[in-house]
């Protein structure tokens, strides 16, 4: 493994070498792209994104690759019995951050525990946040103003709009709900796109504990035109109330 510490052979620059050894050694936080997902163990592999800087023999500045990250455990937006997931695939970009102390233990185990071994700082002790984006991944078209959770091309979103008093729901293809009961209250307008006319389909029976209006045509009050005795068919409805 490439040692990142410089070396300096000045006895006058000594003591700050000392110093920068040890600070090349402290890990706080890197951006790393994922290489790979386990979703059992809930982790990932990282590469670090920005490569390590070193002296080689003859004193010359040089860059390597840090080493591949491995078992590095997943930081998933959590708490109070709710969980927020989502895909994680190789290619996305992530922030590791690093442990002050060994994390093994605990990752096994849970609870408080003791650390494995004396290491602090260390490559080996990584947390991976998921979201941060390097210039050419920005997502497109972000609302400054309302909050979303949106699909990263933007065809998708749940959207809480606080101005406008107003939850919206987003699906190129459809939205469904899927529970033994729905309870909407409020009014109910179903809209084609445009506000144009669009049919509804209930595989059921619909009950109301009011009147239906079809149109103008009160299911529960019309009349009918051409009204007469005995089994024959009586006309279209009126539309009028009794």
């Amino acid at each position: 493994m490439v040692d990142f510490r410089e070396r300096y052979d000045s006895d006058v620059e000594r003591t700050r070498a000392a110093i920068d050894n040890k600070m090349a050694a402290v890990w706080t936080a890197l951006p790393g792209v994922i290489q790979s997902v386990d979703v059992t163990k809930q982790s990932v592999s990282v590469q670090p994104a920005l490569r390590g800087v070193f002296r080689d023999k003859a004193g010359k500045v040089q860059t390597a690759d840090i080493p591949l990250l491995v078992d590095v455990p997943i930081v998933y937006p959590s708490g109070g019995g709710y969980t927020l997931t989502f895909p994680i695939l190789p290619g996305d970009e992530c922030l590791v951050v690093f442990s002050a102390r060994c994390i093994d233990n605990w990752w096994l185990a849970g609870g408080v525990q003791d650390p494995a071994d004396a290491r602090a700082h260390d490559l080996s002790d990584g947390f991976a946040i998921v979201g941060p984006r390097s210039v050419p991944r920005v997502l497109p078209a972000v609302s400054p103003d309302t909050v979303q959770l949106r699909s990263d091309t933007g065809t998708m979103f749940v959207e809480i709009d606080t101005t406008a008093q107003t939850l919206t729901l987003k699906s190129p293809l459809q939205i469904v709900l899927d529970a033994p009961n729905t309870v909407l209250t409020g009014n109910l307008e179903v809209q084609n796109a445009g506000g144009a006319p669009k049919t509804a389909l209930f595989n059921g029976t619909i009950k109301a504990t009011q009147d239906v209006i079809a149109a103008t045509v009160s299911v529960a009050h019309h009349q009918h035109t051409g009204v007469r005795s005995g089994d024959e068919t009586s006309g279209t409805p009126t539309g009028g109330y009794s």
